[in-house]
């Protein structure tokens, strides 16, 4: 399990290594299921980049593996990575406009489409076979295309939630606000 102290002990290693960094932001497994997470990804912003081993370099001393993407202050995100990101984050450092900046983009859930489409293919492929051992793969990878497919229309969702600035929270019961 990774506890907030080591959370913290990442974020100052960071800012001792690059004293432009602006924001940190922790996503990924080990805040949608710190318990079960295996990293820790971070998206560090900063004013001017310096070089990507130092930061990777800083963070031996932790004991924890930590995956690290460097972008400038002004850099967008592709949208996938962004929706990646905005399913489930936590702003470490600084104040969250330039991280918010980054990720301003209107997402759609055109790829989840295409994705349920391909499996659908991919079902239709495996049905064909007479090959047990391929027909599996088939199936497989069908399976492994529904699960991206709602895995990007979640992330959408919640992107286009967070970007709304999580108004669907303040219509719920208080109780149910602070779950969340």
């Amino acid at each position: 399990m990774l506890r907030e102290e080591k959370i913290r002990r990442i974020c100052s290693l960071l800012k001792e290594y690059d004293e432009d960094i602006l924001e940190i932001v922790r996503f990924g497994s080990s805040v949608y299921a710190p318990e079960l997470a295996r990293d820790v990804d971070l998206l560090v912003i900063m004013r001017k980049k310096k070089e990507y081993e130092g930061y990777l370099e800083c963070l031996e001393k932790v004991g924890v593996n930590v995956d690290v993407v460097v972008k400038g202050a002004g850099d967008k995100l592709n949208e996938r990575f962004a929706c990646n990101i905005l399913g489930a984050f936590e702003l470490l450092y600084g104040d969250g406009l330039y991280f918010m900046d980054m990720v301003n983009f209107d997402p759609s859930y055109d790829e989840a489409k295409a994705m349920l489409i391909e499996s659908r293919e991919d079902l239709k492929s495996a049905l064909q076979r007479e090959n047990e051992e391929r027909k599996r793969i088939r199936i497989r990878a069908a399976f492994n295309g529904l699960f991206h497919a709602a895995r990007i229309a979640t992330m959408t969702f919640l992107a286009i939630e967070k970007l709304k600035m999580g108004s669907y929270k303040e219509g719920m019961p208080p109780s149910l606000q602070r779950r969340i």
